[in-house]
């Protein structure tokens, strides 16, 4: 009905028509053409075209940059077309491709073994993407630390020179992380640590548990602690809610129903006089994302929470843009992600 009100008003085009008529099975074909002037057009074109292809450049809109990785769109072939390649590495440098395809095209870029050998003086007759797939090459196969190292930062040094750094910091850390510290030289040390990137949130601040609030109590080490003893866990609920239930006068917030939920999620046994759809009654899910979660359009859902979270630090997020997403977490079971902004919101820190 709504179909047919916009386009009664004269609210649609024809490009949107075909393709919402063939999404509703009432046109056997699709036209075959392709709009990349928005992220609806474009994701209505890849999911009604057969055998979609698509040739991003530097001018696509970057949401449709990361539509397309989301979606495992793009798969990068050996090239020898330095333009191609560095459109893929100015997207990843700027976060809307993956930077691990870069470094698996690297490996794919072929050598002589003498210039692998010869790598360090071979490099400065190479140029841009060809420079860095052969110190790359070079790195994989070194088995010495200090060699290794070395090269690592050359590495580094050759993504700076080319402004493409970002592409390279996070593969370095990763590296660097996977060394055994007792093998690293000492005048390595220092710059060994200083590239290697944080994961411990304790930068934000020791975290605080208070057992008299449900959702700052011991029982968030599930999201807090790398190990998490679940049986404990369990213990510590039943402990907590005990405490809570004596209170008469507690009141269950946002954030106590958001951790009820994912609770319930993980398969914890919650009371029965806790009524969760109660408490969360007077919460909404936007009916689109739920729809995205119900087709498995795990990709386009990534994207939209990307939007809708924007520029915001997570840890400043309203409840109930908190709620929705961790709500649409827990049903698509994307656990990795709902952890760590869990992490990041529920705790008190000091």
């Amino acid at each position: 009905m709504n179909f047919d009100l916009l386009r009664e008003e004269g609210r649609s085009d024809k490009f949107f028509n075909d393709k919402i008529l063939f999404l509703l099975g009432m046109k056997e074909k699709a036209n075959k053409k392709i709009l990349d002037n928005n992220l609806l057009n474009f994701y209505l074109s890849s999911i009604t075209v057969e055998d979609f292809k698509y040739d991003p450049t530097e001018k696509t809109d970057k949401n449709i940059w990361k539509y397309l990785n989301a979606s495992n769109l793009i798969s990068i072939n050996y090239t020898e077309d330095k333009e191609t390649m560095r459109k893929y590495e100015i997207a990843a440098n700027e976060g809307t491709f993956d930077q691990d395809k870069i470094f698996e095209f690297y490996k794919s870029v072929p050598f002589h073994v003498n210039q692998l050998i010869n790598a360090e003086t071979v490099r400065k007759s190479l140029e841009g993407y060809e420079a860095r797939s052969l110190i790359y090459q070079k790195i994989l196969l070194s088995d010495n630390t200090e060699n290794k190292l070395n090269l690592l930062f050359l590495l580094k040094d050759l993504f700076e020179e080319d402004k493409l750094i970002n592409v390279y910091t996070k593969h370095l850390s990763d590296i660097l992380k996977k060394m055994d510290p007792k093998d690293i030289p000492d005048n390595f040390v220092k710059i060994v640590k200083r590239n290697i990137i944080s994961e411990d949130v304790s930068v934000l601040g020791k975290i605080k548990y208070d057992d008299k609030v449900l959702h700052r109590s011991k029982v968030i080490k599930i999201f807090t602690e790398k190990n998490p003893n679940k049986k404990k866990i369990k213990k510590d609920f039943s402990s907590v809610y005990k405490k809570i239930k004596r209170n008469k006068k507690y009141f269950f917030s946002i954030k106590d129903v958001i951790l009820l939920e994912t609770l319930s999620s993980d398969g914890l046994k919650i009371p029965k006089e806790l009524d969760i759809n109660k408490l969360s009654e007077n919460l909404t899910i936007p009916t689109n994302i739920n729809l995205l979660v119900k087709n498995n359009e795990i990709g386009l859902l990534m994207l939209k929470l990307v939007e809708i979270i924007g520029s915001d630090d997570i840890q400043n997020l309203d409840p109930e843009t908190l709620y929705f997403i961790v709500n649409i977490l827990n049903k698509a079971k994307i656990k990795k992600v709902r952890n760590q902004i869990l992490n990041l919101t529920l705790p008190l820190r000091v």
